[in-house]
């Protein structure tokens, strides 16, 4: 049902895009800018990358966000409103490493029409994952071959990432950036400080995450944790787990004595429950990608670290 239900979006986004690029004869000819707007846009596809440009820009230009706070970025797919803000944007920063799974085909035509895109994992030292957190080849199409995509919950890469940021907005926009820029990377080095003083709590006999899908590997090698499985053994929330692969990870959480399983938006509640009921182990939920009330990416990190410490310590 669910691989159903992505087809049927990939159609309707293939549709639209069709439709603003002349293909099915019903592009608006006036659809492109009449040149009187002169404000200077940012879209961002997540709301993390959205609440990063934020900081780094403050008022001096429109940031946007495509998808609402709360989606998973995984099986997330456009809206007719929501292409034209790709297409009309001065830049588009996107996450890359295939996070943005239903925006790739719109992502393509962006930069066929000559929108400047600004690709966060370009810069940074991408994890590369070619298979599954269990050791099994890719059980689908969900699955990312290649690298994780996950790096926003490491604040020394969104470092990296904030340091290229500053640049390419100067050069595409002509807006000086770069006091914002040097305050966040300041913010960002604060809250690595601050994880790592939390993290130094945990003994290391009890630093081994369970998590709901592949996303914690880029936190757990800067902090010097083991990700030891995960419920949907995938960096894609749209995988699924087999049953060999759910009685894999339930033998392994009893013998290595893991407590807590930390799940996450897009975490099958019926796996996980199955999981904790088989071992004893309790659920305690991560904000990995929601931002908190603030729409803050430093109150996130820093969140998702004391979550962490709290169950583990």
């Amino acid at each position: 049902m669910r691989r159903g239900a992505t087809e049927i979006a990939c159609a309707t986004v293939a549709c639209l895009l069709a439709v603003w690029t002349g293909g099915c004869g019903g592009g608006s000819e006036d659809g492109a800018s009449d040149g009187g707007d002169t404000t200077r846009t940012i879209v961002a596809t997540t709301p993390v990358l959205g609440s990063v440009v934020e900081s780094v820009v403050g008022d001096s230009v429109e940031v946007a966000t495509l998808m609402p706070n709360g989606s998973d970025p995984h099986s997330f797919s456009p809206s007719a409103s929501e292409i034209d803000e790709m297409m009309e944007a001065d830049l588009l920063v996107i996450n890359g490493e295939d996070l943005e799974e239903g925006l790739e085909d719109a992502i393509d035509v962006a930069i066929d029409s000559g929108v400047p895109v600004f690709t966060a994992t370009e810069h940074i030292e991408v994890r590369e994952i070619s298979r599954t957190s269990d050791g099994e080849e890719p059980a689908d199409e969900h699955e990312h071959s290649g690298g994780d995509p996950h790096f926003w919950l490491d604040p020394v890469l969104m470092q990296d990432v904030v340091a290229a940021l500053g640049p390419a907005i100067e050069a595409e926009l002509g807006v000086d950036v770069s006091q914002g820029t040097d305050t966040f990377e300041d913010d960002l080095a604060t809250l690595h400080a601050a994880n790592e003083a939390a993290v130094a709590e945990i003994p290391e006999s009890k630093r081994k995450l369970v998590t709901g899908h592949d996303s914690l590997g880029y936190w757990a090698d800067r902090y010097g944790f083991e990700v030891i499985g995960a419920v949907i053994p995938s960096t894609s929330t749209q995988a699924e787990a087999s049953s060999r692969q759910v009685a894999d990870l339930s033998g392994l959480i009893r013998e290595q004595g893991v407590s807590t399983i930390f799940t996450e938006s897009g975490t099958s509640p019926a796996i996980a429950e199955t999981i904790a009921s088989e071992t004893g182990a309790r659920l305690v939920e991560l904000d990995v990608e929601i931002l908190p009330d603030d729409g803050s990416y430093i109150t996130l990190v820093s969140g998702l670290t004391q979550t962490i410490v709290a169950n583990l310590g």
